[in-house]
């Protein structure tokens, strides 16, 4: 059966027009806002130009700021003419192409989850979350670890008219992320109906109001991305190895070996999952090099997935703090 989009009033039709770079117009999310934009990529490395609308004034402190340090999660940004700012980043698809996979209750989630971290990040800095641009569109994520990347647009539209309430950026983009978004298989809509419910009765949107409902439904994203993004500032501490959730039963298993077995072959593994005949007897591999970690599928037969996404066997790809993953039709958190 066809998965059913979800019908909301407040989403604007949107042109999905990053395959090819051809000037394209975008008032699509925000009343009377007016951008172009040109998709540049190539080779892998994710590239595209912004163009303001009349009346933007460029804020130079933030943009001497953001060609600085770069933070977390932020595109980097170079103002390459009068009226054009270059985006760039490494291994990272366009959103749309990211949802187009399904993805799991616990995967969309964590995906909000890392923008409500963007935004507070963005005010650690001092900069302003409302200039984020929130066009699905041109928001990023790197896909072998489901990690968003936004561009942040340092200038300020003169006409007050013009400059858009946070609030209602962030509202009308979580609903279009609720319409992109595809379940997987077996877990249906309904955590998406929901969540739309949810964001109908806010009065006024915040950030704090999303991370409760998010806690509500699994406290364990929210704590993974706040672990996650702790991790970034910090490093990891050294007396404290990350572990590995089983989510049906509760077992944790810390990650203490280099190379950490998962499969049902009580006396060949690290972490035995009992009581699953989909899984493999030696089923994945969780690797470290140098303090980084990696899965790897060891050719199972009902395959490993990262995030909703199915990886190829015998490949190691890196996994963050906060990762889905699924060993057959059995779910496990990666974390500290």
């Amino acid at each position: 059966m066809k998965n059913r989009k979800i019908h909301i009033e407040l989403i604007a039709k949107i042109r999905y027009n990053t395959n090819n770079t051809k000037l394209t117009k975008s008032k699509d999310l925000f009343p009377g806002e007016i951008m172009k934009f040109k998709n540049l990529s190539k080779h892998g490395n994710l590239h595209f130009a912004v163009f303001p609308s009349r009346g933007e004034k460029v804020l130079a402190e933030e943009l001497k700021l953001l060609e600085g340090a770069v933070p977390q999660g932020f595109l980097n940004v170079r103002q390459t003419g009068r009226e054009r700012f270059d985006y760039t980043g490494e291994q990272l698809i366009f959103l749309p192409q990211y949802l187009a996979f399904p993805l799991s209750r616990y995967g969309f989630f964590t995906l909000v989850e890392e923008f409500m971290t963007l935004a507070h990040r963005c005010r650690d800095v001092y900069l302003d979350p409302g200039r984020f641009i929130l066009n699905p569109s041109w928001v990023c994520v790197r896909e072998q670890t489901g990690e968003p990347f936004l561009a942040y647009f340092p200038s300020v539209q003169v006409s007050s008219k013009m400059d858009i309430p946070l609030d209602q950026r962030f509202l009308v983009f979580l609903v279009n992320l609720i319409n992109l978004c595809i379940p997987m298989a077996g877990q249906g809509h309904e955590f998406l109906m929901d969540f739309y419910e949810f964001l109908k009765l806010q009065k006024r949107f915040e950030e704090s109001a999303v991370e409760d409902y998010i806690i509500r439904i699994d406290e364990n994203i929210y704590h993974n991305v706040k672990n996650k993004a702790l991790m970034e500032r910090t490093g990891p501490s050294l007396n404290s190895p990350p572990r590995l959730l089983r989510v049906g039963t509760g077992e944790s298993m810390p990650i203490t070996r280099p190379v950490f077995r998962i499969g049902k072959e009580y006396a060949c593994v690290d972490f035995c999952v009992a009581g699953n005949s989909a899984i493999s007897r030696l089923h994945a591999d969780i690797i470290c090099h140098d303090g980084k970690y990696f899965i790897k599928d060891l050719n199972s037969r009902n395959k490993t997935c990262l995030n909703g996404q199915e990886l190829p066997g015998m490949t190691e790809v890196a996994i963050q703090p906060g990762c889905e993953i699924l060993l057959a039709n059995e779910a496990f958190i990666f974390g500290y």
